[in-house]
Protein backbone atom coordinates (compact mmCIF):
# COMPACT_ATOMS: atom_id res chain seq x y z
CA UNK A 1 0.00 0.00 0.00
CA UNK A 2 2.61 2.61 0.64
CA UNK A 3 4.15 2.44 -3.14
CA UNK A 4 0.16 2.88 -3.74
CA UNK A 5 0.70 6.25 -1.18
CA UNK A 6 0.92 10.00 -2.27
CA UNK A 7 0.16 12.10 0.92
CA UNK A 8 3.34 12.46 1.59
CA UNK A 9 4.15 14.58 -1.06
CA UNK A 10 3.47 18.58 -0.71
CA UNK A 11 0.01 19.61 -1.90
CA UNK A 12 -1.42 16.13 -2.16
CA UNK A 13 -4.80 15.59 0.39
CA UNK A 14 -7.19 12.98 0.36
CA UNK A 15 -9.28 14.55 -2.45
CA UNK A 16 -5.87 14.76 -4.63
CA UNK A 17 -5.01 11.55 -4.32
CA UNK A 18 -8.49 9.77 -5.20
CA UNK A 19 -8.52 11.38 -8.27
CA UNK A 20 -4.80 10.43 -9.08
CA UNK A 21 -5.99 5.84 -8.27
CA UNK A 22 -9.47 7.07 -10.28
CA UNK A 23 -6.99 7.93 -13.07
CA UNK A 24 -5.55 4.49 -13.14
CA UNK A 25 -2.14 6.02 -11.77
CA UNK A 26 -2.23 3.22 -8.47
CA UNK A 27 1.53 2.88 -7.96
CA UNK A 28 4.66 5.07 -7.80
CA UNK A 29 5.57 2.86 -11.44
CA UNK A 30 2.44 4.08 -12.54
CA UNK A 31 2.78 7.73 -12.13
CA UNK A 32 6.65 7.68 -13.37
CA UNK A 33 5.66 5.61 -16.57
CA UNK A 34 3.68 6.83 -19.58
CA UNK A 35 0.38 6.16 -17.75
CA UNK A 36 0.44 9.38 -16.13
CA UNK A 37 1.02 12.15 -18.99
CA UNK A 38 -3.13 12.02 -18.75
CA UNK A 39 -2.70 13.36 -15.50
CA UNK A 40 -3.35 17.36 -14.46
CA UNK A 41 -0.77 19.40 -14.59
CA UNK A 42 -0.70 19.89 -11.21
CA UNK A 43 -0.73 16.30 -10.37
CA UNK A 44 2.53 15.83 -12.14
CA UNK A 45 4.82 18.10 -11.83
CA UNK A 46 8.39 18.19 -11.42
CA UNK A 47 8.34 18.13 -7.81
CA UNK A 48 6.34 15.37 -7.61
CA UNK A 49 8.47 13.23 -10.07
CA UNK A 50 11.24 13.86 -8.04
CA UNK A 51 9.68 12.90 -4.40
CA UNK A 52 7.83 10.11 -6.42
CA UNK A 53 11.52 8.88 -7.64
CA UNK A 54 13.02 9.05 -3.84
CA UNK A 55 10.35 7.47 -2.36
CA UNK A 56 11.16 4.62 -4.68
CA UNK A 57 14.55 4.48 -3.37
CA UNK A 58 13.33 4.71 0.21
CA UNK A 59 11.42 1.96 -0.32
CA UNK A 60 14.11 -0.19 -1.54
CA UNK A 61 16.37 0.64 1.56
CA UNK A 62 13.83 -0.01 3.85
CA UNK A 63 13.81 3.71 4.82
CA UNK A 64 10.84 3.79 7.59
CA UNK A 65 11.77 6.81 8.92
CA UNK A 66 11.56 8.67 5.36
CA UNK A 67 8.10 7.60 5.44
CA UNK A 68 7.58 7.92 9.30
CA UNK A 69 8.54 11.94 9.08
CA UNK A 70 6.46 12.24 5.43
CA UNK A 71 3.51 10.73 6.33
CA UNK A 72 0.39 12.43 8.23
CA UNK A 73 0.53 10.11 11.30
CA UNK A 74 -2.98 8.74 10.51
CA UNK A 75 -1.92 7.45 6.97
CA UNK A 76 1.03 5.34 8.98
CA UNK A 77 -0.98 2.16 8.62
CA UNK A 78 -0.19 1.90 5.11
CA UNK A 79 3.38 1.04 6.05
CA UNK A 80 2.20 -2.53 7.32
CA UNK A 81 2.45 -4.98 4.23
CA UNK A 82 5.66 -3.79 3.17
CA UNK A 83 7.36 -3.56 6.47
CA UNK A 84 5.59 -6.49 8.01
CA UNK A 85 8.72 -8.91 8.39
CA UNK A 86 9.94 -6.18 10.91
CA UNK A 87 6.58 -5.13 12.56
CA UNK A 88 6.55 -5.87 16.40
CA UNK A 89 3.08 -5.56 18.29
CA UNK A 90 3.59 -4.43 21.73
CA UNK A 91 1.39 -4.09 25.09
CA UNK A 92 2.79 -2.65 28.75
CA UNK A 93 1.77 -3.66 32.28
CA UNK A 94 2.12 -0.96 34.70
CA UNK A 95 1.12 -0.25 38.39
CA UNK A 96 -0.89 2.29 37.36
CA UNK A 97 -1.74 5.65 34.54
CA UNK A 98 0.71 8.03 35.66
CA UNK A 99 4.39 7.30 34.62
CA UNK A 100 5.95 9.43 36.49
CA UNK A 101 4.37 7.93 40.21
CA UNK A 102 3.76 4.41 38.39
CA UNK A 103 6.00 1.34 38.01
CA UNK A 104 6.50 -0.25 34.23
CA UNK A 105 6.43 -3.84 35.07
CA UNK A 106 6.38 -5.93 31.39
CA UNK A 107 6.62 -5.77 28.28
CA UNK A 108 5.24 -7.99 25.24
CA UNK A 109 6.43 -7.93 22.11
CA UNK A 110 5.30 -10.44 19.29
CA UNK A 111 5.89 -10.73 16.20
CA UNK A 112 5.59 -13.42 13.61
CA UNK A 113 8.16 -15.87 15.24
CA UNK A 114 6.48 -15.18 18.32
CA UNK A 115 5.89 -13.37 21.64
CA UNK A 116 8.50 -12.15 24.35
CA UNK A 117 8.26 -10.60 27.86
CA UNK A 118 10.55 -8.30 29.22
CA UNK A 119 10.15 -8.13 32.93
CA UNK A 120 11.12 -5.31 35.49
CA UNK A 121 13.70 -6.90 37.90
CA UNK A 122 14.77 -9.44 35.13
CA UNK A 123 15.40 -8.59 31.98
CA UNK A 124 13.43 -5.42 30.94
CA UNK A 125 16.72 -3.59 29.88
CA UNK A 126 16.91 -5.90 27.47
CA UNK A 127 14.27 -4.25 24.97
CA UNK A 128 16.61 -1.78 24.34
CA UNK A 129 18.50 -4.15 21.70
CA UNK A 130 15.61 -6.43 21.09
CA UNK A 131 13.39 -3.08 19.79
CA UNK A 132 16.59 -2.20 17.04
CA UNK A 133 15.09 -5.13 14.99
CA UNK A 134 11.77 -3.43 14.00
CA UNK A 135 10.93 -1.33 11.46
CA UNK A 136 6.87 -0.71 12.98
CA UNK A 137 5.45 -1.12 16.07
CA UNK A 138 1.85 -1.58 16.42
CA UNK A 139 0.24 -0.65 19.78
CA UNK A 140 -3.43 -0.61 21.13
CA UNK A 141 -3.34 3.41 22.42
CA UNK A 142 -0.08 3.41 22.38
CA UNK A 143 0.41 7.00 21.44
CA UNK A 144 -1.31 8.28 25.06
CA UNK A 145 0.32 5.34 26.86
CA UNK A 146 2.60 2.80 26.01
CA UNK A 147 5.05 4.19 24.13
CA UNK A 148 5.42 7.52 26.89
CA UNK A 149 5.54 5.36 29.22
CA UNK A 150 9.01 3.22 27.92
CA UNK A 151 10.35 6.50 26.73
CA UNK A 152 10.11 7.19 30.35
CA UNK A 153 11.60 4.64 31.72
CA UNK A 154 14.33 3.33 29.23
CA UNK A 155 14.96 6.89 26.84
CA UNK A 156 14.01 6.87 23.29
CA UNK A 157 14.09 3.50 22.12
CA UNK A 158 11.80 3.85 19.32
CA UNK A 159 13.33 6.84 17.43
CA UNK A 160 14.29 4.15 14.83
CA UNK A 161 10.73 3.00 14.46
CA UNK A 162 7.49 3.91 12.95
CA UNK A 163 4.60 3.47 15.03
CA UNK A 164 0.53 2.71 14.22
CA UNK A 165 -2.02 3.29 16.64
CA UNK A 166 -4.11 0.70 16.59
CA UNK A 167 -7.37 2.03 18.69
CA UNK A 168 -7.36 5.52 16.38
CA UNK A 169 -7.03 3.25 13.34
CA UNK A 170 -10.23 1.00 14.63
CA UNK A 171 -12.42 4.27 15.77
CA UNK A 172 -11.72 4.62 12.09
CA UNK A 173 -13.94 1.98 11.01
CA UNK A 174 -15.97 2.34 13.70
CA UNK A 175 -15.04 0.63 16.58
CA UNK A 176 -14.66 2.11 20.00
CA UNK A 177 -13.66 0.99 23.47
CA UNK A 178 -11.23 -1.13 25.15
CA UNK A 179 -9.37 -3.39 23.61
CA UNK A 180 -11.23 -6.54 25.07
CA UNK A 181 -14.72 -4.98 24.02
CA UNK A 182 -13.22 -4.79 20.28
CA UNK A 183 -12.09 -8.30 20.46
CA UNK A 184 -15.67 -9.16 21.87
CA UNK A 185 -17.27 -6.59 19.07
CA UNK A 186 -15.26 -8.58 16.05
CA UNK A 187 -14.93 -11.76 16.93
CA UNK A 188 -10.95 -12.05 18.38
CA UNK A 189 -9.90 -13.07 21.52
CA UNK A 190 -8.79 -15.45 24.03
CA UNK A 191 -9.58 -18.64 26.09
CA UNK A 192 -12.84 -17.78 27.71
CA UNK A 193 -11.01 -18.51 31.16
CA UNK A 194 -8.63 -15.16 30.59
CA UNK A 195 -11.42 -13.07 29.48
CA UNK A 196 -12.62 -11.81 32.71
CA UNK A 197 -9.12 -10.45 34.09
CA UNK A 198 -8.85 -6.79 33.67
CA UNK A 199 -5.77 -4.07 34.21
CA UNK A 200 -6.49 -3.78 37.42
CA UNK A 201 -6.18 -7.20 37.96
CA UNK A 202 -2.80 -6.83 35.76
CA UNK A 203 -1.54 -4.74 38.91
CA UNK A 204 -2.99 -7.34 41.59
CA UNK A 205 -0.95 -10.09 40.26
CA UNK A 206 2.37 -7.83 40.19
CA UNK A 207 1.53 -7.33 43.63
CA UNK A 208 1.39 -10.74 44.26
CA UNK A 209 4.44 -11.75 42.55
CA UNK A 210 6.41 -9.46 44.34
CA UNK A 211 4.94 -11.05 47.54
CA UNK A 212 6.17 -14.04 46.84
CA UNK A 213 3.35 -15.84 44.94
CA UNK A 214 4.90 -18.08 41.89
CA UNK A 215 1.51 -18.45 40.18
CA UNK A 216 1.29 -14.42 39.45
CA UNK A 217 4.05 -13.65 37.13
CA UNK A 218 3.37 -16.43 34.68
CA UNK A 219 -0.23 -16.01 34.06
CA UNK A 220 0.68 -11.75 34.30
CA UNK A 221 2.25 -12.94 31.34
CA UNK A 222 0.11 -14.95 29.35
CA UNK A 223 -2.41 -12.14 30.12
CA UNK A 224 -0.40 -9.57 28.19
CA UNK A 225 0.71 -11.94 25.66
CA UNK A 226 -3.29 -12.75 24.55
CA UNK A 227 -3.20 -9.00 24.42
CA UNK A 228 -0.61 -8.44 22.55
CA UNK A 229 -1.61 -11.88 20.28
CA UNK A 230 -4.85 -9.89 19.42
CA UNK A 231 -3.34 -6.79 17.76
CA UNK A 232 -2.24 -8.45 14.37
CA UNK A 233 -5.75 -9.72 13.92
CA UNK A 234 -7.25 -6.64 14.57
CA UNK A 235 -4.54 -5.10 12.48
CA UNK A 236 -5.39 -7.11 9.56
CA UNK A 237 -9.11 -6.22 9.75
CA UNK A 238 -9.25 -2.40 10.23
CA UNK A 239 -6.30 -2.41 7.33
CA UNK A 240 -8.76 -4.23 4.60
CA UNK A 241 -11.98 -2.63 5.74
CA UNK A 242 -9.85 0.74 4.98
CA UNK A 243 -8.56 -0.61 1.73
CA UNK A 244 -12.22 -2.02 0.88
CA UNK A 245 -13.80 1.36 1.97
CA UNK A 246 -11.74 3.35 -1.12
CA UNK A 247 -13.72 2.56 -3.95
CA UNK A 248 -10.84 1.97 -5.99
CA UNK A 249 -10.16 -1.45 -7.11
CA UNK A 250 -6.41 -2.92 -7.32
CA UNK A 251 -5.42 -2.96 -3.78
CA UNK A 252 -4.09 -5.44 -2.12
CA UNK A 253 -5.08 -6.90 0.96
CA UNK A 254 -3.03 -8.32 4.21
CA UNK A 255 -4.02 -11.94 5.49
CA UNK A 256 -4.46 -12.20 9.21
CA UNK A 257 -2.28 -14.22 11.56
CA UNK A 258 -2.18 -14.62 15.87
CA UNK A 259 1.07 -15.15 17.36
CA UNK A 260 1.21 -18.90 19.09
CA UNK A 261 1.03 -18.03 22.79
CA UNK A 262 -1.01 -21.52 24.17
CA UNK A 263 2.51 -22.75 25.26
CA UNK A 264 2.41 -19.71 28.02
CA UNK A 265 1.53 -21.28 31.48
CA UNK A 266 -1.47 -19.55 33.59
CA UNK A 267 -3.09 -20.31 36.89
CA UNK A 268 -6.60 -20.77 36.60
CA UNK A 269 -6.47 -20.63 40.54
CA UNK A 270 -5.54 -17.66 40.71
CA UNK A 271 -7.51 -16.24 37.82
CA UNK A 272 -10.49 -17.66 40.25
CA UNK A 273 -9.38 -15.95 43.25
CA UNK A 274 -8.75 -12.50 41.27
CA UNK A 275 -12.24 -12.78 39.48
CA UNK A 276 -14.28 -13.26 43.32
CA UNK A 277 -15.61 -10.47 44.30
CA UNK A 278 -14.60 -11.50 48.30
CA UNK A 279 -11.08 -11.91 47.15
Amino acid sequence: MISSTFRHIPGVGPKKELRIWKCGILSWNDFLSRKSRGLPPSLRTNEQLQIVRESVRKLSDGDVRYFRDALPKGELWRLYPDFFENTGFLDIETTGLDRNYSELTLIGVADKHGYSSFVSGENLEEFRDAIDKYDLIVTFNGSSFDIPFVEHYLGNVFRNCAHIDLMRLLRRIGYSGGLKKIESDLGVGRPSSLRGLSGYDAVRMWSLHRLGDTRALPTLIRYNAEDVASLPELTSIAFNQIVGSIGVNGFSKVPSFRPEVNHLPFHIDLIDDLTNPGY
